[in-house]
């Protein structure tokens, strides 16, 4: 690889999704890097995409959204940048190596400047076609081996799409306007699988997933993924912990929700080292068992500091006010974030955590209509009444119009 900068404050990389390769014509991701290395303010506008060999361009070029404001010495990234990788693209790699040129547009102190960089293209068929199938939201898109034969298959896509429903009433909002979820098998790469349009499934995890499916056993992993798909963006996730735990804490209602010990389907959460193996038809007590008693290390350790907090203590810490208060103010809260988007207001700072978790309990505290101040205390997490006070007036909370309607 090489970087090509043609402003030396503008540094770009890019990486490919899955990075073990991309199978020729399907659709494919990059994650996208950019850095200011300068000392003023740089805001970016759009990046283009467009493979070459032999330094001659082919194809045209990809244009995708990369709007951002980075500080002197700081970083933005985005994943999931949607990249066409032609078949016939993917033949001409006997003329030399395949790369992809991916450019970065924006300013600074008000002259245009622009950042690129060259990405090594790394191709990785998978040993069989893959094949298509539907239901109303979600599809699958794995390999015609893994598929056929498969028994329960509409039955499968029947509870994808009710989890997606679910999760749809959850937050308020279908993603990309109810653009289809698509969970594609890649060939094998780093991770069980990555969200994104499309969700990618590592192939080494496939068919032990489809077949759970076929004798009634839901995947935790495909769900979690599917929460991945609902975010709102910036307004709430500081760090990783806080991502995964979005993701999962709608899977807990999507699973609440749907089973109530008279479905034919179980819940595995079996891919954790720690899970005791059983599954479980009542949705609430698979999350209790595994969830609701995971804060207790954290708050019998004074020397731990909030940001130390993982998934599954977030999870234990929200599960607790859920148990106590039900799922209304979560509902409520996400449809907080859902008008603050609609009213424009200015998200906290990226990659601040006090300032997002001050703004997330203000209007938690608000939805469950209690101080919740004492509580977060208990926790060891920063946010005082004054912090509330203050993320209230400024958001406005107690005055936000939410849209209860089902997306």
């Amino acid at each position: 690889m090489s970087d090509k900068l043609v402003d030396s404050v503008l540094k770009v990389g890019a990486a490919q999704q899955p990075p073990s390769g991309w199978e020729p014509g399907l659709s494919s991701n990059i994650q996208l890097r950019t850095e200011n290395t300068g000392d003023v303010l740089v805001s970016t506008k759009y990046a283009t995409a467009q493979f070459f060999i032999n330094n001659e361009l082919i194809g045209e070029a990809t244009r995708f959204d990369f709007v951002r404001e980075i500080k002197p010495n700081k970083a933005a990234y985005q994943e999931n940048n949607a990249i066409v990788f032609p078949r016939e693209f993917a033949e001409r790699i006997k003329d030399g190596p395949l790369f992809l040129r991916v450019r970065v547009f924006g300013s600074r102190n008000g002259k245009p400047i622009e950042g690129a960089f060259d990405m090594e293209v790394k191709i990785s068929d998978l040993p069989g076609p893959l094949k298509l199938v539907e239901g109303r939201h979600v599809g699958l898109e794995l390999m015609e081996s893994n598929i056929d034969g498969v028994k329960n298959l509409e039955k499968t896509l029947d509870f994808l799409d009710e989890a997606y429903d679910s999760m749809a009433e959850f937050t308020g909002q279908q993603p990309l306007e109810g653009r289809m979820i698509v969970l594609r098998e890649v060939p094998d790469f780093f991770a069980w699988a990555i969200a994104g349009f499309p969700i990618l499934l590592s192939s080494k995890n496939v068919r032990k997933s489809i077949t759970d499916f076929d004798e009634g056993k839901i995947c935790f992993g495909w769900l979690h993924e599917m929460g991945h798909n609902f975010e709102y963006g910036y307004w709430y996730m500081y760090n990783g912990p806080a991502c995964e735990f979005h993701a999962n804490f709608k899977v807990l209602y999507a699973i609440e929700h749907l089973f109530r010990g008279d479905t034919g389907f179980a819940v595995l959460h079996s891919w954790k080292s720690e899970d005791d193996g059983r599954s479980y038809r009542d949705g609430r007590e698979w999350s209790d068992h595994h969830f609701l008693n995971r804060g207790d290390a954290y708050l019998a350790d004074p020397n731990r500091d909030w940001l130390s907090l993982q998934s599954n203590e977030l999870l234990s810490f929200h599960l607790r006010l859920v148990r106590q208060y039900g799922w209304g103010p979560y509902r409520r809260m996400y449809r907080t974030y859902r008008a603050f988007n609609r009213e424009g207001l200015p998200k906290p700072e990226e990659n601040s955590a006090t300032e997002m978790t001050k703004l997330q309990m203000a209007i938690l505290g608000h939805h469950l209509g209690i101080d919740i101040v004492p509580i977060l205390q208990q926790w060891r997490i920063p946010v005082t009444k004054e912090d509330i006070d203050e993320k209230m007036k400024s958001y406005r909370i107690a005055d936000m119009f939410l849209d209860d309607r089902r997306p």
